[in-house]
């Protein structure tokens, strides 16, 4: 038990000192279109030293917001396999690691959060031999998660591949030259992306989205009325 404690302590100190921009409402925008183009994600660091993993983990998720807020449908699942992918993966690491805990002590809060994940076993430590093969099948219903994990992303990767295929046909530095030009002419003024957050550009766009579509149903309104008088 002590090394368990000993680890887990030296893990929490090594990542209690990481700080990233974690999220849209956080990340500016000029920053975001740099790791777009550059690919360089540690322009996500604010203070620390982290891994790679921990950086692609949080600019995936940084992107699937993004794309999210945008109301693109690819995007959106994009989004949606992110973050399945990460529930199911934080669920399988706290059983096991509630499986590892118990496999050298009966807590009972431990065993409480187990039942409430509808683990309804009766891990009675008294009899251990019964006690083990109950953790044991704990542990094996819990790795179907890492079934569900590797088919979920296989579908991010088909998503992500479609969405790439997508974004070759323009360059990334010229799509957002282009949105921002058309922001700036509906605004009335030059808008600076290094003012806005990634967030709220996007809500930006959504209402220049909107305000082009009225546009365009009006024009096809107009359009349909000026052929009935016409016939007339």
């Amino acid at each position: 038990m002590k090394i368990f404690e000993q680890k887990q302590e030296g893990i929490n100190e090594k990542t209690s000192n990481i700080k990233l921009y974690e999220n849209c409402n956080q990340l500016m925008l000029d920053r975001f279109i740099q790791i777009i183009v550059e690919g360089d994600l540690r322009l996500l660091i604010i203070e620390g030293d982290p891994s790679n993993e921990i950086l692609k983990e949080t600019w995936e998720y940084i992107y699937a917001e993004y794309t999210s807020l945008i109301n693109d449908d690819n995007s959106t699942e994009i989004y949606k396999a992110i973050r399945d992918i990460n529930m199911w993966k934080m669920k399988f690491q706290r059983i096991e690691m509630f499986v590892s805990l118990l496999s050298q002590r009966p807590y009972p809060l431990l065993i409480i959060e187990l039942k409430k994940m509808n683990y309804n076993y009766a891990f009675n430590h008294n009899d251990i031999q019964s006690y083990k093969a109950d953790l044991n099948a704990v542990y094996n219903t819990a790795k179907t998660l890492l079934i569900q994990i590797s088919n979920r992303e296989k579908d991010l990767e088909r998503l992500q591949k479609q969405d790439r295929q997508n974004d070759k046909k323009e360059k990334p530095v010229d799509q957002f030259d282009i949105m921002l030009i058309s922001l700036s002419e509906h605004a009335g003024y030059q808008v600076q992306p290094h003012k806005l957050t990634v967030s709220q550009f996007a809500k930006m766009m959504n209402r220049v989205k909107e305000y082009a579509k009225k546009l365009e149903d009006n024009i096809n309104a107009q359009g349909k009325e000026a052929k009935k008088w016409q016939r007339n």
